[in-house]
């Protein structure tokens, strides 16, 4: 049986699992997809979670707030996609490695580029509200397709690590 879910603080909120269950059941797929509420300073729980998908208990990991960077100690390997943006969303083993994968950036510049014809798009710049690990996503993603980028953030700190690590 597929063990799938979501690690992130707070989760109680969270659709995931109906949406991601009804994803396993439309394909015919034996699974489940459960909430893994880990507190942002509680490491220890977050490598015992992580450790579980190392011994085969769970299939893969989507991450959320507060833990797309937390997460990235743990891994093996990151994506270059992963690397390139500083946050991981997506957990999984392959060739008995710890895979941190981010998948951000490809489902924003896809949706975008599905509403593109819009008059409220400005093909050349954006404002970026925030700087965590969806932010970084946004920003990568834009960059890459040759976009100007102003970034606002409350803590000013952030938006300068993530704009000195994508200048790098």
């Amino acid at each position: 049986m597929i063990q799938l879910g979501l690690i992130g603080y707070p989760l109680g909120h969270s659709l995931s699992p109906k949406i991601h269950g009804a994803a396993l059941k439309a394909c015919g797929l034996n699974g489940n997809y459960s909430l893994f509420p880990i507190a942002p300073d509680d490491k220890q729980g977050l490598k015992d979670l992580l450790g579980r998908i190392r011994s085969g208990e769970i299939t893969g990991l989507n991450v959320t707030i507060p833990h797309k960077q937390n997460v990235i100690e743990f891994m093996d390997e990151l994506t270059p996609t992963a690397q390139a943006i500083g946050a991981v969303n997506t957990i999984y083993m392959r060739e008995n490695k710890l895979i941190g994968e981010n998948t951000d950036a490809l489902g924003f510049l896809t949706d975008l580029k599905r509403v593109w014809n819009s008059s409220f798009i400005n093909h050349h710049s954006a404002l970026i509200l925030g700087a965590g690990g969806s932010a970084r996503a946004v920003v990568y993603a834009l960059l890459n397709d040759g976009w100007n980028i102003t970034l606002a953030a409350r803590r000013i700190e952030q938006a300068q690590q993530l704009a000195n690590h994508l200048r790098s």
